[in-house]
């Protein structure tokens, strides 16, 4: 009986541990970036850049937080972000907003699987009252990431909306 006892507190640690080491979707986004968020400004006719850092934790095998800090001009402003990737949709539900953006990608898996390379997600959402078409492309090198956030309205060019470029940092 006793032996019986060690060897499944054996397996349950195992298993545990193998659960916990579980690869994620997210993985090769994982860590602590810092960068900057240049995004258009929709009051004027330019565009603001701004100081961002951000880390990534994955949770799960396709679920990941990505924490931001972005520095907006000596305020520190927060954005608490969970991306679910589930092999066929991306959503991003960020934390005091109700609304949960949803795209759809030909090629996310690739990347994730290549752990290097460009992906383009597309969905839609409301913008200054109208919904448009989103085009995100993520863009991740070895220590470089970078995303592109572009809308149109139908019919219309895709638009440039925001941009952030990162350094992976140790």
């Amino acid at each position: 009986m006793k032996n019986s006892s060690i060897m499944f507190g054996i397996v349950l640690v195992l298993s545990f541990s193998a659960q916990a080491a579980a690869p994620s979707a997210f993985d090769p986004f994982a860590g602590r970036w810092t960068g900057k968020l240049e995004y258009q400004d929709y009051q004027g006719t330019g565009r603001v850049s701004i100081p961002v850092k951000l880390e990534v934790k994955p949770s799960n095998d396709s679920t990941a937080i990505w924490d931001f800090v972005y520095d907006d001009f000596g305020k520190p402003v927060p954005s608490f972000e969970t991306h679910v990737w589930n092999g066929s949709k991306y959503t991003v539900t960020t934390k005091g907003k109700p609304e949960v953006l949803s795209y759809t990608s030909q090629d996310f898996a690739k990347l994730i699987a290549l752990k290097i390379g460009k992906s383009v997600l597309t969905g839609f959402e409301i913008e200054l009252g109208a919904k448009v078409e989103v085009r995100r492309t993520i863009t991740l090198e070895a220590q470089k990431l970078v995303t592109l956030k572009e809308t149109r309205l139908k019919g219309e060019k895709f638009m440039f909306r925001n941009q952030s470029i990162y350094s992976r940092q140790p």
